[in-house]
């Protein structure tokens, strides 16, 4: 049985989702497009863009992907950044002068 969304996606999943989903349904009315014109754009089902706009979280990822490059929206998430993962990454790396890794090593 394939799990359902509701109920395998948190609830701030489900409002991140619901977030994104605004954002797409926003741009894509701000450019006079319907769902049909932006299925096209993105090579997608006009099915995948009204289930992107209905917040669904079990949509591929790549079809969001797609929509959301189509409406010129690819850049926010490309912007993203986790600043907590990157001290973790920099203090790990070896120093320039040393070349080797210590103890910090990640290797998970």
């Amino acid at each position: 049985m394939k799990p359902n969304a509701a109920t395998t996606v948190t609830p701030r999943g489900q409002r991140a989702a619901r977030h994104l989903a605004s954002l797409v349904q926003r741009a894509r009315l701000s450019r006079n497009l319907t769902q049909a014109d932006l299925a096209e754009r993105a090579r997608v089902s006009a099915g995948s863009i009204h289930r992107i706009e209905r917040g669904e979280p079990g949509v591929a990822l790549w079809i969001w992907l797609n929509a959301m490059e189509a409406l010129g929206l690819l850049g926010s998430l490309e912007a993203l950044r986790d600043l907590a993962t990157e001290a973790i990454i920099d203090a790990a790396a070896p120093s320039r002068a040393g070349g080797k890794r210590g103890a910090t090593d990640l290797d998970f």
